[in-house]
């Protein structure tokens, strides 16, 4: 027999009422505005994950995600299209005034939170030089010779880069000539990669020119506009210092998490340079198991004779 469930009247009256709303037809649309919104969400989501998404790109990238987020305001985005379609049969008309004031609101609370993203927008949007992906394309002239150096006026003169610059030496003038310098150099020599180019290729073509504004560059790249590194480091301590590794010293840790979190990965790391090291490195003992092995057999023999000859020498007397 099967046992029956007792389901008290409260209980059963709190699951019909969230069956009607589930069922209501402004809460069916405005599930399909969420999956619209998280759409955006979630793509921006990706790149805040990313290892090298510097600030400057993630700036971009937040504004372009408002600007799709603003645009819900006055037009339905392709899942909600489709619900209207499925369950309005086009009489737009009879969607109620809470889903509409439910919607304006949670456009107006994600715009507010984004744009709280970053304290000073006027510094990350000028850190657009490092990105190579915003620079003019080669036919662009007139945009090439003025591009960036408003924004390399802006981060020179901004009292904390100003304080870090000085300090590592570096010239703020020379910086702002070397700027237009090292922009004509890419674009006469780099032009057809001019999009798909690094910085770190750049260093390796100019290794003893414009280290002034390379290194307003390098400190650019610096900033995470993210904390998902952060987020990977504080796993990453847990997974290495574990419980029955809690003694692990400073030194080893840093080397254990270095090793974790900045090697290549496991599909593209040649271990053969590291083997060659360690090889080289001192006096290596690749057999030393296999003595201790040998000088323990011996240990044993040398025992067993010993032991058979003193019950010899014991029947003897």
């Amino acid at each position: 027999m099967t046992p029956i469930e007792r389901v008290s009247c409260s209980t059963s009256g709190k699951a019909a009422g969230l069956l009607q709303l589930m069922t209501h037809l402004d809460t069916v649309l405005y599930l399909h505005n969420l999956a619209d919104v998280l759409t955006v969400l979630s793509r921006l989501s990706l790149v805040f994950q990313e290892r090298n998404a510097s600030a400057a790109v993630i700036h971009g990238l937040v504004a372009e995600a408002k600007a799709l987020i603003q645009h819900f305001e006055e037009h339905d985005g392709p899942y909600l299209t489709k619900a209207k379609s499925n369950f309005c049969d086009g009489a737009v008309q009879v969607v109620g005034a809470q889903f509409h004031a439910s919607k304006q609101q949670l456009i107006i609370r994600l715009t507010t939170s984004l744009d709280d993203r970053f304290e000073m927008p006027g510094i990350i949007e000028a850190m657009k030089v490092a990105n190579f992906k915003v620079w003019p394309l080669p036919e662009d002239v007139e945009e090439i010779q003025g591009f960036g150096e408003d924004c390399i006026k802006v981060l020179t003169c901004h009292y904390h880069y100003q304080s870090v610059l000085e300090t590592a030496g570096v010239d703020v003038a020379e910086a702002a000539i070397e700027w237009c310098a090292l922009k004509a150099a890419i674009y006469s020599s780099q032009a057809a990669n001019v999009k798909s180019l690094t910085w770190e290729r750049v260093n390796r073509l100019y290794p003893d020119q414009y280290q002034q504004i390379l290194v307003l560059i390098d400190l650019i790249l610096s900033l995470s506009g993210a904390s998902a590194e952060c987020e990977r480091g504080f796993r990453m301590v847990k997974a290495v210092k574990t419980d029955i590794r809690s003694s692990l010293g400073e030194l080893s840790l840093s080397n254990l998490l270095m090793i974790q979190l900045h090697s290549p990965p496991i599909e593209t790391f040649d271990p053969l340079p590291a083997i060659h090291l360690w090889n080289q490195g001192g006096v290596r003992r690749p057999l030393f198991w296999e003595g201790q092995k040998e000088c323990k057999k011996k240990m044993q023999n040398k025992a067993a004779a010993t032991a058979s000859a003193t019950m010899g020498m014991g029947l003897q007397a």
